[in-house]
C-alpha cells in the first residue's frame, strides 16, 4: 500500500496525482477517495471518485489517478491536518484499499477573488502601477 503526504493552501487550487503502484489491473476500475478530518470521522470535506463529475481521472495503464479541485472548493477546507485513503472497487467487484495518505492545509495569505475579475490598479493617468 502507498503512503504519500500531500499539502495546498486555502488560497490554491489542489491539483495533483498519485501512481498507485502496488495495484492491480486498474481496467474498469472505479476508485473513491475521501478527504477527512479522520479516518474515523463520519464527514468528508472532499469527496471524490473516477467517473463523470467525480473529480478524480484514472489513467489505468500506469495507475495513475489525477485530481484537480478548484480554490471554490479547495478553500472551504479549514486549514489543519486530514486523512484520506484511496479505494478501487475493481471490475471484478473486488475491493482494495491501495493508498493511505495525510494531507495538511494550510491558511493563504493572500486573498484571492472567486468568480470575480482581477482589478489592475493604476495612477491618475491610467498607467499601471
Amino acid at each position: 500500500m502507498i503512503q504519500k503526504d500531500f499539502s495546498f493552501a486555502t488560497n490554491e487550487d489542489w491539483r495533483d496525482s498519485l501512481v498507485l503502484s502496488d495495484a492491480g489491473n486498474l481496467a474498469g476500475a472505479t476508485v473513491l477517495m475521501q478527504v477527512k478530518p479522520s479516518l474515523d470521522h463520519p464527514d468528508a470535506f472532499l469527496d471524490m471518485a473516477t467517473g463523470t463529475g467525480g473529480g478524480l481521472t484514472l489513467d489505468a495503464p500506469n495507475k495513475k489517478i489525477s485530481w484537480a479541485v478548484d480554490n471554490a472548493d479547495a478553500g472551504e477546507v479549514p486549514p489543519g491536518e486530514y486523512q484520506f485513503d484511496v479505494v478501487a472497487i475493481y471490475a471484478d467487484g473486488s475491493t482494495k484499499r491501495e493508498a493511505l495518505c495525510t494531507l495538511t492545509v494550510n491558511r493563504g495569505g493572500t486573498a484571492v477573488p472567486r468568480g470575480t475579475p482581477v482589478e489592475v490598479l493604476g495612477d491618475e493617468n491610467g498607467l499601471e502601477i
